[in-house]
């Protein structure tokens, strides 16, 4: 019948809809993890950066006391 032609339409069209939307969960997810790991490097790069400008510092600091 019609009615269960359009019931069967609709949900169709609602599981391509739910697919979708997995999908651009599952992007969304990726690209946070992406994200996750350049700030993690970042953070390691200047943690390092840090160590090193203190290590100078108290370079300096040793030269100035003499």
């Amino acid at each position: 019948s019609e009615l269960e032609e359009e019931l069967m339409q609709e949900k169709a069209n609602s599981r391509r809809l739910l697919t979708e939307k997995d999908r651009e969960v599952a992007a969304v997810r990726s690209k946070m993890q992406q994200q996750l790991e350049e700030y993690q490097q970042l953070l390691d790069v200047k943690l390092a950066l840090d160590m090193e400008i203190n290590a100078y510092r108290k370079l300096l600091e040793a030269e100035e006391e003499r």
